[in-house]
């Protein structure tokens, strides 16, 4: 079953998944976070990262589901591809709550790179 704008329960299951995927991953943040070492963090900022994280890792998800079933259901062999591939890691990042480390800590890496060293 492919994802359908017109269908109200699509978005319904959307809706509810990213919501409770973001939540649990602030929840999970905001337990480890030290306050000391950014006081100017706001945490509607990180509730909608998460929440944009968790949005692409579900619509992720919801593209390569039928890819599979479609395959199983007619007996061929699945097939991966690079967007595939890039799909997986998207929606297990995002749904797990891991998109908005991954970004922060790629910005860090090219900071690092780019910093002249002492």
């Amino acid at each position: 079953m492919k994802f359908d704008i017109g269908i109200w329960w699509h978005w319904l299951f959307i809706a509810c998944a990213t919501l409770g995927s973001a939540a649990n991953a602030c929840r999970v943040f905001f337990a480890a976070y030290d306050q000391s070492r950014n006081p100017f963090h706001i945490p509607v900022v990180q509730f909608f990262y998460e929440l944009a994280g968790s949005f692409s890792g579900w619509m992720s998800l919801w593209y390569l589901i039928p890819q599979a079933f479609d395959c199983s259901g007619a007996g061929c062999a699945l097939k991966f591809s690079w967007l595939g591939l890039v799909m997986l890691s998207l929606a297990v990042m995002g749904i797990f709550g891991q998109i908005p480390n991954a970004l922060n800590r790629l910005a860090d890496g090219f900071t690092s790179l780019l910093t002249p060293s002492r």
